[in-house]
């Protein structure tokens, strides 16, 4: 069985995401602090948190952290976006939107 993994601040996204895993009959584990119980290092587990939670937390419980590539959002499905979503680099954008760079006059 899976289990989610929650830090223990208890902000309107993890309490989502926490109700869906429970929805779905997977295990909801909220960290009471930033150490978490060596009893959860041999589950099937997922981490839900910010970055630093998450570097924290990850290494004693056996897991590797994976990054995104900086385009991720524009491969995501539009029906799950409810917007607009472009990628590029930022020189380009700031020349499309008619920003001046540092510096500039």
């Amino acid at each position: 069985m899976l289990t989610l993994i929650l830090p223990p601040r208890l902000t309107p996204d993890s309490v989502a995401i926490g109700e869906a895993a429970l929805a779905t009959c997977w295990r909801v584990e909220r960290l009471p602090n930033w150490r978490p119980s060596d009893r959860l290092r041999d589950g099937d587990l997922v981490l839900y948190g910010e970055p630093l939670f998450a570097d924290v937390v990850s290494g004693p419980l056996g897991l590797a952290l994976i990054e995104p590539t900086a385009d991720w959002l524009t491969h995501v499905a539009q029906e799950y976006l409810l917007r607009s979503v472009r990628f590029a680099r930022g020189g380009a954008t700031a020349d499309r939107a008619g920003l001046r760079r540092a510096g500039a006059r």
